[in-house]
Formats: C-alpha cells, structure tokens, sequence
C-alpha cells in the first residue's frame, strides 16, 4: 500500500513541473483522482465491515473466527497505514525527525492501562505498540 501513495506523489509532483505538457498531466490527475477514488471506497468498506463483526465467543465454526480475524487484519493494516502517514506529518511540521520519548511513553502508558483493563498481557501490547512506533520512526526517514 505504501507504494501506491508514494508512487502517485511523485508521480503527480513530476508532471506538475512539466507545464510544457498539459495533456499529460490532466491524463494523470484523472489518473490520480480515479485512484483515490477507488482507495477511498476500499477504506470505507474495510473499516465499515468492523460493524458486520461476530463476537468471537459467537463464532461457532473455525471459518467465521478466520473471516472475523480477515477483516481485523484488512482493518488494522488499513489502520496502521493512515497513522504512519500521520507520523510522517508530524515529522515534517516539527521540522525534524527527532523521537519524542516522552510522547512515547504516554502512549505506552496508556495501552498498558487499556491491556489491564482487557486482561490481556501488558508485555504483549508493550511489544505491539513499540513495535508500531519503531515503524513510525523509520517511515518518518523513507522519502
């Protein structure tokens, strides 16, 4: 997926400097808009689907607890990427890529509050979450 929007950018800033070739660059702006189209609809649908979700306790056959764990899958990837996209904005107005470990912490803090509260193991979403801010960071370098 990142590919995609990294490929329209560029591929949009590339023709927006030749104004030498206008039909071109129309071409790819339909181009472009149709793509985003079609990206916004997937994400509607992706995150739309998490309402059509059975409780796992409900599930009574291992095929809907693997639809159910497909559709959490699309919905986290779809998830993730928007928030490494938010993370490299966030690099670009502070004006440097600097980690904010304090930011950091809070943000492990508070999913260690909601682990306990789900009882789920504090070391498994300490690895989770950290794992996400790692990516975050190395996103925030990639162009």
């Amino acid at each position: 997926m990142f590919d995609i929007f990294l490929f329209l950018r560029n591929a949009r800033s590339a023709f927006q400097k030749r104004a030498s070739c206008p039909r071109a660059y129309l071409h790819l702006s339909q181009h472009v808009l149709q793509s985003r189209t079609r990206i916004a609809k997937k994400q509607e649908y992706i995150l739309g689907s998490l309402k059509r979700l059975i409780p796992p306790k409900q599930c009574n056959t291992l095929a809907e607890l693997r639809n159910n764990i497909d559709c959490l899958d699309d919905a986290l990837m779809e998830l993730l990427i928007r928030r490494l996209f938010y993370s490299k904005r966030a690099a670009e107005l502070k004006g440097h890529c600097q980690p904010d470990f304090e930011r950091e912490n809070a943000i492990l803090e508070k999913a260690v509050l909601l682990a306990r509260s789900s009882g789920i193991p504090e070391a498994t979403i300490k690895c989770i979450f950290k794992a996400i801010l790692g990516a975050s960071r190395e996103f925030q370098h990639i162009g």
